[in-house]
């Protein structure tokens, strides 16, 4: 059975941290993917740029409307996703 498990996460406070704790953070999730490989589980997955490149393509009565940024205003942001095959 393959799942796609999405990841979010709330970024303001991002900047505010150290280079240390950024670093502490990030290495949580490496070492999760590290895991997730080696159970064989890891299909694929990947991060996202930040909101602050996105772009949102909505189509409304047959009209294509292109913003920058998120949909939608969330404190939580979609970061990545994993692909697993368990």
């Amino acid at each position: 059975m393959q799942y796609l498990l999405l990841i979010y996460g709330d970024m303001s406070a991002y900047p505010e941290m150290s280079e240390a704790e950024q670093a502490a953070q990030m290495k949580r999730w490496y070492d999760y993917s590290d895991w997730l490989a080696q159970k064989g589980w890891m299909k694929g997955g990947d991060a996202l740029v930040g909101v602050e490149h996105a772009t949102s393509v909505r189509v409304r009565d047959g009209e294509r409307i292109v913003t920058d940024g998120p949909f939608a205003e969330t404190k939580e942001t979609l970061g990545g996703y994993y692909l697993l095959d368990v």
